[in-house]
């Protein structure tokens, strides 16, 4: 077996680079997004697909690594298919030109966004769990504002529009007043409906934990002082009955030897 296929191999490469694919990953994410919101020069735009193809290597080099040092490669990318799809779908020339696929690929890697972000942080911490939230909720407005901003028959025309239907969806409420019409914004409406459950379920059991995990930490706190305060009861009790040990043989040894009657005057 290859010296770098072994056991924890993998999740130790992957604590490593943690930090740094985050990075990589929203700096891909900046510039999907670039062209969505702003109208780039040629040579801008040219600029923008190198970056777009240096990052995709970055992202190619990576996932190939980590399935070299996996120890079952098939299971790996079975559990893995949102790095793989990073990875193939910008390599298919006959999609490359769909605009919707460029929608799809910002929503994949908006994905990576929330997988990477788990490897980082723990699932326990509120703080995170609503940035995750938060960051869904941006990423489906600007997907949905592209999709829809352009039609004449849209309801959704700007990016306050685009937020303001975000955060009525994803919550269920849903008032009705901001709806898309294009494909692309049905896509993208289905699975934010279908993702919000998950995400409110995320942040509502962040909370709950965060009130227990405070809940045992006091009722932590306050069996340590108890077994402090029997600890420093019981270390005076033996203090005491040490000294009442020295103090009744201090006791014998000073009181004076009876004589027996057998003894000569």
């Amino acid at each position: 077996m290859n010296s770098h296929r072994t056991e924890g191999a993998l999740d130790a490469f992957e604590r490593r680079t943690a930090w740094p694919m985050m990075a990589v990953v929203l700096a891909s994410l900046a510039l999907l997004l670039l062209p969505v919101f702003v109208t780039l020069p040629a040579a801008a735009a040219a600029t923008v697909v190198a970056l777009e193809w240096a990052l995709w290597l970055v992202f190619l080099a990576e996932f190939s690594w980590r399935w070299y040092i996996a120890m079952d490669r098939a299971a790996f990318v079975k559990h893995n298919l949102i790095d793989l799809a990073v990875v193939v779908l910008p390599v298919v020339p006959a999609l490359r030109a769909l605009r919707l696929i460029r929608l799809l690929r910002i929503a994949v890697v908006g994905a990576r966004v929330v997988d990477q972000s788990d490897a980082i942080v723990k699932r326990s911490n509120v703080k995170y769990a609503m940035m995750i939230a938060g960051l869904i909720i941006l990423l489906a407005a600007a997907l949905e504002w592209s999709a829809e901003h352009t039609r004449p028959e849209a309801t959704i025309h700007s990016l306050p529009d685009a937020l303001w239907w975000a955060v009525s969806t994803i919550t269920t409420v849903g008032y009705g007043d901001k709806y898309p019409v294009t494909v692309e914004g049905k896509v993208v409406a289905l699975t934010l409906m279908l993702v919000g459950i998950a995400i409110f379920g995320l942040v509502t059991a962040t909370l709950a934990s965060l009130f227990v995990e405070r809940d045992a930490e006091e009722e932590a706190d306050s069996i340590r002082a108890d077994i402090t305060r029997l600890e420093n009861k019981i270390d005076r009790l033996l203090e005491s009955l040490e000294l009442a040990a020295v103090t009744q043989g201090d006791s014998e040894a000073a009181a004076p030897t009876p004589k027996s009657p057998n003894s000569n005057p």
